[in-house]
């Protein structure tokens, strides 16, 4: 009866240990034996978990610690790059598909809480990937400096696209914001929502969405007031340098202060390197620049930080995008810029780069001071 007794305990344990880990089951065909897939948090910025391919098949195991994440699992090959987004908890999910429906249109099935986020993938996935499709025209003609008025046309598609996509978002948050998707979906479109509709949603909020990270930060948002906009006096804040001290922005008034809010892995935010070194060399005696890192991972952004060695105070606070600092200055994408003038107040703000357009702003500036 002992041993009975044994073997029954044991096995609820084994049962409960399970029940408690996260199983990725990869069923993807188009990949050559031997690759390798990456599971990335997003939210942490930072790999957790990889597997890799054997008869076309790979398994993913381990255990999450705040609720349900949103991940990106990706691979590369000699050509391409492949990623399709999964939202999950402790859960057994299975992804199956080809590399051709990668990212947008994979099947995901055995997660409740991805059973609900597929709803919007279903609304979404073609408008994405026809954005996509648009982006990959524009953007190389954006870097060689070519057919600007294609270029006008393909971004003014991407505008009704973008349009369209976030109309259905908002309509999916409206009907499912009881579900941790629903949530989500709240934070991401919080910059594009009224604060009162906003505020109304969350009051709403059931357990166990309430206590959701994603949650917070929307109650964080919220406390934060109305983000800044042109003509508006700065938001001072601290945050940690390189050296681990403490600093303020407000240490840089008293000149014009251009404020970057950076990622270390976007692209345009690389290429508006060069071009705020090339200010700060030439204005240093009237222009300041501070640097504000939103990837959540410290290794990240010192990784970043030696790629891309900055002449200027470069800025971090761990908190990724639910940093009150990223709220309360309404950023919703990288790069953006904020010109202080000497006395603090915005008299530029911009999301995205263009070339030449830093050194256009600052020059008028500048010459309108004098």
């Amino acid at each position: 009866m002992k041993k009975l007794l044994a073997g029954i305990l044991a096995c609820c344990i084994t049962s409960a240990a399970t029940a408690q880990q996260y199983v990725i089951k990869g069923k993807i065909s188009g990949f050559k034996n031997g690759t390798k897939f990456w599971l990335k948090d997003i939210d942490l910025d930072r790999v957790v978990d990889s597997a890799v391919m054997t008869s076309g098949v790979f398994t993913m195991k381990g255990t999450f610690t705040d609720g349900p994440r949103s991940l990106w699992l990706h691979t590369s090959t000699k050509d391409s790059f492949y990623y399709c987004n999964l939202f999950m908890g402790n859960e057994t999910v299975t992804v199956k598909g080809s590399s051709k429906d990668m990212p947008f249109f994979m099947q995901i099935t055995g997660s409740k809480i991805q059973d609900v986020e597929n709803i919007l993938n279903r609304q979404t996935g073609s408008l994405y990937h026809s954005r996509d499709s648009l982006t990959s025209i524009a953007i190389p003609l954006m870097n060689k400096n070519e057919n600007p008025e294609l270029q006008k046309s393909i971004w003014k598609q991407v505008k009704v696209l973008d349009d369209i996509t976030d109309s259905v978002r908002r309509a999916f948050v409206m009907k499912y914001i009881n579900s941790y998707a629903g949530v989500k979906e709240l934070f991401y479109l919080k910059s594009k929502m009224d604060t009162a509709v906003i505020r109304s949603l969350y009051n709403t909020l059931q357990s166990p969405y309430k206590d959701y990270h994603h949650a917070r930060a929307i109650q964080t948002f919220l406390l934060v007031g109305k983000p800044l906009k042109k003509g508006d006096r700065f938001y001072d804040f601290e945050a940690t340098d390189s050296s681990g001290n403490r600093r303020r922005l407000s240490e840089m008034v008293g000149k014009y202060v251009l404020l970057d809010f950076t990622e270390t892995y976007c692209g345009p935010c690389i290429m508006a390197i060069g071009e705020m070194k090339a200010l700060i060399s030439k204005y240093n005696d009237k222009l300041a620049i501070v640097s504000f890192n939103v990837d959540a991972s410290r290794d990240t952004w010192l990784k970043g930080m030696k790629r891309d060695r900055p002449d200027w105070l470069y800025l971090w606070d761990g908190k990724g995008w639910y940093s009150e600092i990223v709220m309360k200055y309404g950023v919703t994408g990288y790069p953006s810029f904020f010109l202080l003038d000497p006395e603090g107040k915005i008299v530029f703000a911009s999301s995205g780069y263009g070339k030449n357009e830093l050194s256009s702003v600052i020059e008028k500036q500048l010459m309108a001071a004098k």
